[in-house]
């Protein structure tokens, strides 16, 4: 891939990024509102299905950031885990249960550096780690997004056919299974593929300190709107 390609691709990931960020708080907005008007049921956990698109797409900027943006995959891993650690309190006073986001990204942003030295026993610790971490916050969907971005850094750096049939297969995991959520699946996958893929197009200036800041900082702003769950 050529030093042009991957600033186009670049410039359409800061757009994505945008949507994704924008998605989530949506995501979480109409959560709140839900617990708040104790409608906790499959059907209006429907109406948060448009912020579903963030999480696929989070693992892939976290598998393309890995694969051409980082200089030192180490330290970028090491910002994503103290951003784990910082919003799990807030997430937990919002949601009323453990496993935020950062988790599976930091997790995955690990095992991609695994994949990258051929470290078989980092990609083992990883893997139970993540999976001791998924037992305790009782969310199998960490390791489906932790497998995810590792699989989404073969497809972008080998482009096998077999990861990219990985990364299809993991998807309907990501949300437990829940048919609403499900059918935003290629909505995703059509965003992600204009992202790599799509015609040249204009950056926007996000600076990098926005994705890691937003995340605790909107849990606390709908942490103070709606209160705990």
């Amino acid at each position: 891939m050529t030093n042009t390609t991957i600033a186009e691709t670049n410039a359409r990931n800061t757009w994505l990024k945008l949507l994704a960020i924008i998605a989530m708080i949506f995501d979480h907005a109409v959560y709140g509102w839900i617990i708040h008007h104790n409608l906790h049921t499959e059907y209006w956990q429907g109406w948060r299905s448009p912020g579903r698109i963030c999480i696929p797409i989070f693992s892939y900027l976290i598998a393309w950031n890995m694969a051409h943006n980082t200089r030192n995959p180490p330290r970028y891993a090491t910002r994503l885990a103290i951003m784990a650690i910082i919003s799990e309190p807030i997430y937990w006073l919002y949601f009323g249960y453990n496993g935020n986001a950062f988790i599976p990204l930091a997790a995955g942003a690990i095992a991609i550096i695994a994949i990258q030295n051929r470290n078989i026993w980092l990609l083992a610790l990883t893997a139970l780690l993540t999976a001791a971490i998924a037992h305790a916050c009782q969310d199998a969907t960490i390791i489906a997004q932790t497998a995810l971005t590792g699989t989404a850094y073969l497809w972008i750096t080998t482009q096998r056919p077999a990861a990219l049939l990985a990364s299809l297969a993991l998807m309907p995991a990501l949300n437990g299974l829940c048919i609403p959520f499900t059918l935003m699946i290629p909505i995703t996958i059509a965003l992600i593929a204009w992202a790599m893929h799509g015609p040249a197009t204009r950056p926007i200036r996000l600076h990098k300190a926005m994705f890691y800041a937003f995340y605790p900082l909107h849990l606390l702003a709908l942490l103070l709107v709606w209160g705990p769950a």
